[in-house]
């Protein structure tokens, strides 16, 4: 009982991370775009903001 206990732990962990590495490697960004904005404070000194900005969260 306590083997299979701790055999299905294991399986469910392993398809857990098996799953979040596909999901991780598989996401292309093809919707997605790098907006950068520049901005000069008050010391003359130029500072750059980059925001990534995508429409979906997940792309399978």
């Amino acid at each position: 009982m306590k083997k299979k206990l701790i055999i299905s732990f294991i399986g469910i962990a392993v398809i857990f991370v098996g799953g979040i590495t596909f999901i991780h490697f598989s996401n292309d960004h093809e919707e997605c775009e790098n907006v950068i904005e520049y901005y000069v404070d008050t010391n003359s000194k130029e500072i750059t903001h980059t925001k990534h900005i995508c429409k979906e969260r997940i792309n399978i």
